[in-house]
């Protein structure tokens, strides 16, 4: 099953869609891809690091990032310890696994633990 994402980022006071990240549950390997969007790509392509989602993945165009397990930015802009629990408590997912508590959250399906 895979899980896809539209990653935000605040460049100049304004949100934009700038990247797709999708990831791969596929025989419990997870597997993360990021790509920025076209259109975010063409108007950022070769600006400074704030346009980017992390210093290691800069704004290019037709350019797939790879990685496994995940991405480290994501790290840093997810919920962590306590207020990640009481995040998904109120959510009520919290009896799912981690990448379906994030596709729940953001208002994918609910799935079953797989």
């Amino acid at each position: 099953m895979l899980l896809n994402f539209t990653l935000q980022i605040c460049n100049n006071g304004d949100w934009h869609d700038a990247a797709r990240i999708t990831i791969d549950e596929q025989s419990n390997q997870i597997a993360h891809t990021h790509a920025y969007l076209m259109d975010y790509a063409i108007e950022h392509l070769n600006q400074t690091v704030s346009t980017a989602s992390s210093v290691r993945l800069p704004v290019e165009l037709a350019n797939i990032f790879r990685r496994k397990p995940c991405f480290s930015y994501l790290d840093d802009i997810l919920p962590a310890g306590a207020s990640y629990r009481l995040w998904i408590k109120h959510l009520g997912i919290a009896d799912l696994l981690i990448y379906q508590q994030l596709g729940a959250a953001s208002g994918g399906a609910r799935g079953g633990n797989t």
